[in-house]
């Protein structure tokens, strides 16, 4: 479909774009530094020909990234890794860029293209972009639970994209919790709210939640692809960590699940700036090869942007899986949650919700309110100033002036008003006829009973 957008297959053309540039600037560079070696020009040029080849360096970060999410490129990728390896290796000032040069052409022409891929292959990824999110697997969530610690107060959680909520259910099990889910589609969020405490319908991103108080955030996003409004695309993986930061408290502890290969620098640095306390651990064998997931832990901490080699290392991870540590070698308790106990105040999905309303209501005054005006007609109310006879009549005609008269000579009172009826007479005496019209109007009584007897005053 011409408006679905798959990442790894724009990353490519921009990476095919990238190297097929740099095949023909290199020599050029190269020349350019051999001409001007020993004179005033060698630093410029020098400086210029490692400013392309670390741009080229950089770019097959992106594409082995890129192809792993691609998949079905098992030789393209190996040759990937093999051309990233050599050029570490190559001696720029020495070798000659012939072979070079023509190895990346032939590489950047393999790379899988847009035009070129089959409607199988584009049958996958349009089926894997509606799949989205990929529910946590519930052996690997009893795992991750073990590593945390829960306090003795009652604790909140967060899981953005909860699904049907199993996940989060499941590690809320047992402990002091209350649990909170957004959820996207109707009928898995339905599903949620039986099992979870409070569930919001609709996109994550518009929902409206208390910041900063939340113990932990258990997030397992969806892959591929937000749609931006207006137009434009951008990686849900990065969106979701982004906007959750604000609801995790000082302290709180993130559980964030991604395919390995979205370490990206990007969301590195993300972590490395928000987050203390770092882990990475690769799922089991068998999930591992079915969806490439990896859970990163981290405690929340004031934000430092000072760069942080631990950036580094966790991009390593997205290039080189094996030097993940399996969840087996998850330590159990090695994450305390805050003993903070905190209220959400609000906690409201994108969407309506007649349950989420009623939540809301049973904790709001001004429904409490609404309700308690009934007990206006059985309190005793007195006028703020003395009424005028005009006005005595109005009450006691409505009827509200009823019952017992305390003063020196007690009485009950009633009033009401009756219909009356006249019969009016206008005759006509030049054509010897006569209207006759019957007038109905409210007449006014009161019925007083005195102890000398009763009266009717009208």
């Amino acid at each position: 479909m011409k408006d679905e957008r798959y990442f790894c297959l724009e990353a490519l053309e921009t990476a095919r774009t990238i190297l097929l540039s740099a095949v023909e600037i290199l020599p050029k560079l190269r020349a350019g530094y051999d001409k001007h070696r020993g004179t005033e020009k060698e630093t410029d040029e020098l400086s210029q020909l490692y400013k392309t080849v670390k741009k080229v360096q950089k770019e097959f970060i992106s594409i082995i990234q890129a192809l792993n999410e691609f998949g079905d490129e098992k030789q393209t990728l190996e040759m990937a890794q093999k051309l990233q390896a050599g050029l570490l290796r190559f001696k720029w000032l020495e070798q000659d860029y012939a072979n070079l040069c023509g190895a990346l052409a032939m590489f950047a022409e393999s790379l899988p293209r847009r035009s070129s891929i089959n409607t199988k292959t584009f049958g996958r990824l349009m089926n894997r972009v509606k799949m989205g999110h990929f529910p946590t697997d519930l052996a690997h969530v009893k795992r991750i639970k073990e590593a945390i610690v829960f306090p003795q107060i009652k604790v909140n959680l967060l899981d953005p994209c909860c699904g049907c909520g199993t996940a989060l259910q499941l590690f809320a099990d047992g402990e002091n919790t209350a649990t909170y889910g957004i959820e996207i589609d109707e009928s898995r969020a339905g599903r949620a709210e039986e099992i979870l405490d409070r569930v919001g319908y609709g996109t994550f991103f518009h929902s409206r939640i208390s910041n900063r108080v939340f113990h932990a955030v258990f997030l397992n996003p969806p892959y591929m692809y937000v749609m931006k409004e207006g137009g434009g695309s951008h990686r849900a993986e990065r969106s979701f960590l982004l906007d959750t930061l604000r609801y995790l408290m000082p302290g709180g502890i993130l559980i964030y699940i991604i395919p390995y290969y979205r370490l990206t620098e990007d969301i590195s640095t993300i972590l490395t700036e928000h987050f203390d306390d770092l882990q990475v651990y690769r799922f089991l064998e068998s999930e591992f090869k079915k969806y490439k997931q990896v859970v990163i832990f981290g405690r929340l901490k004031e934000r430092d942007a000072k760069q942080n080699p631990k950036a580094a290392e966790l991009l390593n991870y997205s290039l080189n899986p094996d030097a993940i540590p399996s969840i087996e070698k998850l330590p159990a308790g090695i994450y305390s949650l805050p003993a903070k106990e905190t209220e959400v105040k609000q906690f409201k999905g994108s969407e309506f919700n007649v349950r989420e309303l009623a939540a809301q209501l049973k904790k709001s005054d001004s429904i409490k309110q609404i309700f308690s005006t009934s007990r206006l007609d059985t309190m005793h109310r007195n006028p703020l100033l003395p009424l005028k006879i005009g006005q005595i009549g109005l009450i006691g005609g409505s009827g509200l002036m009823n019952g017992l008269i305390e003063c020196d000579t007690p009485h009950i009172i009633k009033g009401r008003i009756i219909k009356q009826k006249v019969i009016e007479s206008n005759p006509d005496f030049t054509n010897g006829t006569e209207e006759i019209r019957e007038v109905t109007s409210n007449r006014m009584v009161f019925n007083v009973l005195t102890p000398y007897g009763f009266k009717t005053l009208a």
